[in-house]
């Protein structure tokens, strides 16, 4: 009999409204394993729900879809109300055809009344051949009823009444599909049924079930001596052609699968749908900053949302596949990542885990598509692109559109396995005003609060500022992280004023700004530009900016039009039009104050991390590096800085708005450059200028960071290595110029500077016991203690002088200081840095 092969269209949208998951939805199930039996089911999202009755006519075309029979026409007219131009007078007429259905005795088929769940199973059961021994069972509906209930045509459905409604008669199509047709033979002169070996799937689509082990899909394979090519999968040891794709997140499961075959022993196969059967011992995380892998102990600690940390045994041999290829990677190294899925497998009975499938997304927003050069450029990434070229083996676009057809703006998410052979892109458009508050640092989650809820950043090292009050742009990834904040400057934004004047026209005001996002930008001012609130001549705004021709220097709020002219520019003075509650305000000019680590500045200032910090000097300067932007966190502890106090918003907040510090030397040693860093290593690079310098990854205070050398200096010749801690005096550019060893690691030398205030200090000692968040410390290795920490898990790290580069440094938690004393004095070695007497970083040797 012809195949019809048919896409599932309509259905696959109904139920993908419905749930995109059909993980837990048997409804979904049965739509799924319909369309991949290549039935058409005309039902869509707009026209059916789960729960609406089915008529008998609708139910007789699905019946015939059933058997394979849509494209059979009827010549016979077999009822009075179903006529030639029914819309389903083929279907009706080849089921009364074939002794399925006879109306009810009067030539009448009431096509348009529900059917019932009764009716329904007749209708089925007879269309598999049963029909006369279901007469012998009690005739209808009991005898068919019965033998509905030995096909297990009602598994899974959930009746309310007598009717049929659509979700019902789904599921009980699927379960059809499975069922045996009859098979009769004459025995001592009497007529027997027994089931068949042939199912509706396999008779009348030439579809397979079956279950097994996937071993391979999607171009990967783990087993030798298998190598597989993309467009096959291996189930059991047996080879599959396949058209599907997402096959990597089934590898080692055991899978419930359909096959289309000319027979099921055939050597042609191709795998049409999968499913993952539950019997694998298989665990999906998100990992997060509260994962970790212990390379050591092979070990995966994770938290399922409780308070209790969970582990995982992980095989030494296990299989990572990343972002659809094997890695190359070290184990340590994709395991350690920041953010990912993963599946972790158990396969073939193994008692550890012995396969990973993690995939890992970047985010970018896209700017220029260059379809010639197939290159997608980050709108805001400094030349940093995307390939989109042939030069790939498989690119899946979202939505199944061409990478061609990503449109600016669209937020892309993407997949790239390590050889570029696979690129997977999903894509956003979720772009969202808010007006923002401040930003948090929330247990190594950046997190902007806004008004209308908190975003968290994808990226914990992004760099960014908002302003209370600020309006910005959100630009959201698929899950609701945050890729970028673009900043709308139309309401009025705060700016240092470095210099006015006028172009070569005389006629032109310029004015050259720091803006409050770091950049020296100049704009001209629109003519007839409002000052303090009134409309004024450029010369006269001129003259009130400069004196003797001498710009005076100081904070403003600039609003730019759509030309980006500046059209309006408000002072601290009091323009006419203005009260002193709506305009910008100087609180306090060359305060001289101490600043305090949690952010105030002694005695009644207080800073977050939204506020506008401007570093200038106090004399005008022709240099445009002697202004900064600074934020919270480049302010040192306990060190005297003198500064102005602006406020300019209408409510009342509790932290400043806007400070100007004056005359700070930045990156030289003092306040927080005190502290030390964690050496990680040190290797040989160029710099901008071509020069030979060395490159240093260091951590502090949990945070990996890098840094170069001045040509001049070498950390090498002072011995600095790995595992050091150590001082670091940097120049304005964020180079390397000196350096002090606080701690050289694996010397004799044990530092214990006990100073009981303010200032940084270190000890080298032992840990003797936790107790919770308490850390009890000892100056040797004996059996007593001499001093008590509590210690935070964020505050800690893990240096181990086994891993391989790049590895040796991880966060660490109180669980890591316990594990380490079991293991006796080597390995119980702590270097605390302090600042007030509280942890300020703790490196744990191993």
């Amino acid at each position: 009999m012809k195949r019809i092969l048919c896409l599932l269209t309509a259905c696959v949208l109904f139920c993908s409204t419905l749930t995109p998951v059909y993980a837990n939805n048997t409804l979904g199930e049965a739509i799924d394993y319909i369309s991949a039996a290549g039935i058409e089911y005309e039902y869509n999202v707009e026209t059916i729900q789960p729960d609406q009755n089915v008529t008998k006519a609708v139910f007789a075309q699905n019946v015939i879809k059933l058997l394979n029979m849509s494209e059979i026409e009827c010549n016979n007219v077999y009822y009075h109300d179903v006529s030639e131009d029914h819309w389903a007078f083929d279907s009706i007429g080849m089921l009364t055809e074939l002794g399925v259905i006879s109306g009810n005795g009067s030539k009448y088929f009431y096509p348009d009344e529900y059917i019932t769940r009764d009716e329904a199973a007749t209708i089925i059961v007879a269309a598999l051949g049963y029909r006369m021994y279901a007469n012998n069972a009690g005739g209808f509906p009991y005898g068919y009823l019965k033998v509905a209930n030995e096909l297990e045509l009602f598994e899974d459905c959930t009746f309310e009444n007598s009717e049929l409604t659509l979700s019902n008669a789904t599921i009980m199509l699927r379960n059809a599909l499975d069922a045996n047709i009859a098979n009769t033979k004459m025995s001592q002169n009497e007529l027997v049924y027994a089931k068949s070996d042939d199912t509706v799937l396999n008779y009348y689509h030439n579809k397979y079930y079956g279950k097994g082990t996937l071993t391979a899909g999607d171009g990967i394979t783990f087993q030798a001596p298998y190598v597989i090519e993309d467009g096959y999968a291996i189930i059991d040891g047996i080879e599959y052609t396949t058209k599907l794709t997402g096959l990597i997140d089934y590898i080692g499961t055991d899978v419930e699968f359909l096959y289309e075959a000319e027979a099921a022993d055939s050597d042609e196969r191709e795998l049409v749908w999968v499913k993952s059967r539950g019997r694998s011992q298989s665990i999906d995380i998100k990992k997060d900053e509260y994962c970790r892998f212990d390379s050591e102990q092979y070990t995966f600690y994770y938290s399922d949302g409780g308070e209790k940390t969970k582990k995982l045994n992980i095989s030494e041999g296990i299989i990572v596949i990343y972002n659809g290829a094997i890695s190359t990677r070290s184990v340590a190294e994709v395991l350690n990542l920041d953010k990912y899925d993963v599946r972790f497998v158990k396969s073939n009975g193994s008692t550890q885990y012995d396969i990973a499938i993690v995939w890992e997304y970047q985010n970018m927003v896209a700017g220029m598509v260059d379809t010639n050069d197939h290159i997608i450029y980050d709108k805001f990434g400094q030349g940093r692109m995307l390939d989109i070229s042939d030069d790939r083996e498989k690119i899946i676009v979202e939505g199944g559109r061409l990478p061609e057809q990503i449109e600016t703006g669209d937020i892309l998410s993407y997949y790239e396995s390590e050889d570029g052979r696979l690129l997977k892109i999903d894509i956003s458009k979720t772009v969202t005003e808010v007006t923002a508050k401040w930003i948090r640092d929330d247990s190594g989650k950046k997190v902007l609060i806004a008004d209308g809820g908190e975003y968290t950043f994808y990226d914990n090292d992004a760099s960014a500022t908002v302003l209370n009050g600020e309006t910005v742009k959100l630009y959201l990834d698929k899950n609701g992280y945050i890729v970028n904040i673009e900043r709308v400057k139309a309401d009025g934004f705060p700016a240092y004023l470095i210099k006015a004047t006028y172009d070569e026209s005389d006629e032109i005001l310029i004015l050259k700004t720091l803006d409050y996002d770091g950049n020296i930008e100049k704009r001209r001012v629109e003519e007839k530009a409002k000052f303090d609130g009134t409309k004024t001549e450029l010369d006269v705004i001129y003259s009130m900016i400069t004196a003797d021709g001498t710009t005076r220097q100081q904070v403003v709020v600039l609003k730019v039009n759509e030309n980006g002219l500046i059209s309006s520019i408000d002072t601290t003075e009091v323009g006419s039009r203005e009260t002193q509650d709506a305009t910008l305000r100087c609180h306090e000019r060359n305060y001289r104050g101490q600043y305090k680590h949690h952010g105030r500045l002694v005695p009644k200032y207080l800073i977050s991390q939204s506020t506008t910090i401007f570093s200038v000097p106090s004399v005008a300067s022709g240099d445009d590096r002697d202004y900064l932007v600074k934020h919270k966190s480049d302010m040192s502890n306990d060190q005297w800085y003198t500064f102005d106090i602006y406020r300019y918003s209408q409510e009342a907040v509790g932290y400043e708005e806007i400070m100007v510090i004056k005359d700070k030397q930045w990156g030289l040693s003092g306040g927080n450059d005190k502290l030390y860093v964690l050496v990680d290593e040190i290797i040989g690079v160029l710099n901008a200028d071509g020069d030979a310098v060395e490159e240093m990854t260091f951590n502090r205070q949990g945070a990996d960071s890098k840094a170069t050398t001045i040509p001049e200096f070498s950390l090498l010749d002072m011995g600095v290595k790995s595992g050091d801690l150590v001082q670091l005096s940097m120049n304005m550019r964020g180079e390397i110029e000196d350096a002090e060893i606080k701690y050289s690691y694996g010397s004799d030398e044990r530092p214990i500077n006990t100073a009981y205030n303010a200032e940084p200090g270190l000890r080298v000692v032992y840990a003797h016991e936790t107790v919770g968040n308490v850390l009890r410390i000892g100056h040797d290795s004996g059996a007593d203690f001499d001093e008590i920490f509590e210690v935070m898990d964020k505050d800690i790290v893990i240096y181990d002088e086994d891993a391989d580069p790049g590895e040796k440094i991880r966060p660490g938690t109180m669980w890591d200081i316990l594990d380490y004393i079991s293991f006796g004095e080597s390995c119980s070695t702590v270097a605390i840095q302090t600042i007030d007497e509280s942890p300020w970083s703790v490196v744990v040797y191993k």
